[in-house]
């Protein structure tokens, strides 16, 4: 426990020195959530929900037939 303690205590000097290092960590770390958020969203609402109304797949089914002809 002893030696956690002191690993938090450098810690927090080192960060006092150098402030750059956390934000730009906690930028990093945002930016990739937010990328992942959006990218799941996107995927979510386009092919992971069905189609609000009955038997969507069939409609689905009839327009790569269309296409292929």
């Amino acid at each position: 426990m002893k030696g956690l303690v002191q690993d938090i205590r450098h810690g927090l000097r080192q960060f006092k020195n150098k402030p750059g290092l956390p934000v730009t960590a906690v930028l990093t770390l945002t930016l990739g959530i937010a990328a992942n958020v959006s990218i799941f969203s996107a995927i979510n609402g386009a092919i992971l929900r069905p189609l609000p109304m009955p038997q969507a797949e069939q409609i689905a089914v009839l327009a790569a037939q269309a296409q292929g002809a």
